[in-house]
């Protein structure tokens, strides 16, 4: 092709001065716009160019619609927040978002902000509140401690009705508890105001009440549908109502109004009908035309209170309150006995459950006696009664029944050790929180002994370590038993006499066996041998027997002619109980079954008196 063709493939090989130059690292858009080379590019780089007109179309498409979109954003969201919630929906979490973000990076700024306008309210709120408690509380100190207060009470009691009904009943003329503005058709409350002394109930029900029973009056009693209920009386509550087609206005009145008071809720109502005229005529359920009503039915919660007619003698003030003084005091005296009493009462069951070996399972409290305790307690346990006598406690303030158990506490089972044991001074004793006894120190032979015997019986006491316990001849006594029980002596074919060195190994035995005996005897304990005879499986089985009885005799003998009194038994166990021994070696006549062996045993001595007691 013609526009690949270099300058040397020309012909005489010179560049052709009527073309231009070409630079490559010129503007691209001074390329030449050949048709074969526009042709290539497409070959090449259509995918390219295809991607570059889609991105700039795009952003040519961005900001034309964001363009537009900003024309109408606000038109948009007002049209679409009158249609339904679903743009305050979508909204919501990300003006949430915001306004957390911009308050806890802003707090400052927030707080200058709503400061002045909030500080005033809560000021105005506080002082309110403080006005009317203290309003209040004068007038309630002026009904309890007057003459006229005193005789309420009485009545109160005599009557059983409450204080504050009598109170109610003897000083209220008449008090505008409650009105209700509501809607005729539909019995909807539109406005509604409360006598700031009554208990606030639930409005919307009793508009709805209202409004029902009205109906059913008219109903059922008057085909008229112009006539309406009045006023209704139910003990000295009095309800009086004006009614319009379009609503009515009803006022809960507590003893007998003055007879301008109907005068002036027509006034009020007049003036609400004529204000609400449009919103009562359109009305569909939308009560907040209604909130300013308020200031129509505020001022109609009138009340007038009685005044004490004549002013009580100076002697009988004193006489009142010198009585109500004397009540007080012996009020008080009785209070203060009795609180001193049950803190005193309680301060003992703390210190009770302190107590190891005491268990406190049950109280019976008594106004004008001693409480009653039921109580679990170890043997070991000091007595409650003594525990409250020295910590200061009166015995009349608990009567106690006490039932035995044993204690599991470790200060309890250390103490039950040392009642059975009863250690000397050179041993110390330790309890462990998983059971276990740990006996350190030197002791007598004839005490470590017991202690073997008795510790585990301990309740409580699931093991017992002896490593750091000893006595030098204690150690030697068990080295001692130790060699001798590991002692075997071997005697000829048919015979009961050892021979050679089986003989002396008899007599090293004998040796340490009178060693120990010495042990033993100096403190005081028992020492016990058993000697076993065994023969081989040659011979028949009587003469087997006979033989190996034979021998225990003669190592028997050999002892008590030492002068020995250890306590010997002799066990004659013939061929079938010979141990370590093979059956080959039994019916060949092996010498390791013509063998006697030992056992020895240490024990403490029994008195008479420990076995039966003393006499």
């Amino acid at each position: 092709m013609s526009g690949f063709l270099s300058e040397e493939s020309m012909p005489g090989g010179t560049k052709d001065p009527s073309e231009k130059s070409f630079d490559s690292s010129s503007d691209p858009a001074a390329f030449p716009h050949d048709k074969e080379l526009d042709s290539l590019r497409q070959l090449l780089f259509a995918r390219e160019l295809a991607l570059l007109e889609e991105v700039v179309r795009n952003q040519g498409e961005k900001k034309f619609n964001t363009e537009k979109v900003s024309e109408v954003l606000a038109e948009s969201i007002t049209l679409r927040a009158g249609k339904d919630r679903q743009i305050n929906i979508a909204l919501e979490p990300v003006v949430d978002d915001i306004l957390k973000k911009s308050l806890s990076r802003r707090k400052n700024d927030f707080v200058k902000l709503l400061f002045p306008l909030i500080g005033p309210v809560i000021r105005k709120s506080i002082s309110e509140a403080l006005l009317s408690m203290l309003s209040n509380m004068s007038q309630s100190l002026e009904v309890a401690f007057s003459w006229r207060g005193l005789r309420w009470r009485f009545e109160s009691w005599r009557s059983g009705k409450p204080f504050n009904e009598i109170v109610l009943l003897h000083s209220i003329i008449y008090r505008v508890e409650q009105i209700f503005f509501v809607h005729s058709e539909t019995g909807l409350l539109l406005s509604h105001v409360v006598n700031e002394k009554v208990p606030a109930q639930d409005a919307d029900m009793v508009s709805g009440m209202l409004t029902a029973i009205q109906d059913f009056v008219r109903d059922s009693f008057s085909g008229n549908e112009d006539n309406y209920l009045h006023s209704l009386h139910m003990g000295d509550i009095s309800l009086i109502i004006e009614k319009n087609d379009m609503a009515y206005i009803a006022c809960v009145v507590r003893g007998t109004p003055p007879a301008d008071f109907r005068m002036s809720l027509q006034d009020s109502f007049d003036m609400m009908l004529v204000e609400y005229a449009e919103p009562l005529a359109g009305f569909s359920g939308d009560t907040s035309p209604f909130l300013t009503a308020v200031r129509y039915l505020q001022p109609l919660l009138l009340s007038r209170y009685t005044k004490e007619e004549k002013k009580i003698p100076f002697w009988a003030k004193s006489a009142s309150l010198i009585c109500l003084l004397g009540v007080l005091s012996w009020g008080g005296y009785i209070f203060h006995e009795k609180f001193t009493r049950n803190t005193a009462i309680k301060q003992a069951m703390l210190l009770l459950d302190k107590y190891p070996g005491i268990i406190v399972t049950d109280v019976t409290e008594h106004d004008d006696g001693p409480w009653e305790v039921l109580t679990f307690r170890d043997e070991l346990a000091p007595f409650p009664e003594k525990i409250l006598q020295k910590n200061g406690f009166s015995p009349d303030l608990l009567d106690f029944t006490t039932i035995p158990f044993i204690s599991y506490d470790s200060s309890i089972i250390l103490r039950r050790i040392r009642n059975v044991l009863s250690p000397p001074d050179t041993v110390t004793t330790e309890f462990k929180k998983n059971g276990t006894l740990v006996l350190t120190g030197e002791a007598p032979i004839n005490w470590i002994l017991h202690a073997r015997d008795m510790a585990r019986t301990v309740p409580g006491v699931k093991d017992v370590d002896f490593s750091a316990l000893h006595n030098p001849l204690m150690d030697q006594a068990w080295q001692l038993i130790k060699d001798i029980n590991g002692a075997y002596v071997l005697f000829p074919l048919g015979k009961d006499t050892p021979v050679g060195k089986e003989l002396a190994k008899l007599e090293k035995v004998m040796d340490k066996l009178v060693q120990l005996e010495k042990i033993a005897r100096k403190n005081d304990l028992v020492l016990s041998l058993a000697i076993y005879g065994h023969a081989d499986a040659v011979g028949s089985e009587k003469k087997n027997y006979e033989i190996s009885q034979a021998r225990t005799k003669t190592v028997a003998a050999r002892l008590y002619a030492k002068r020995s009194n250890i306590l010997i038994s002799t066990y004659g166990m013939g061929s079938e109980f010979s141990k370590d021994c093979s059956r080959e070696n039994l019916y060949t006549g092996d010498q390791s079954s013509r063998k006697i062996e030992f056992r020895v045993t240490l024990s403490r001595a029994v008195s008479a008196n420990s076995l039966f007691g003393d006499r």
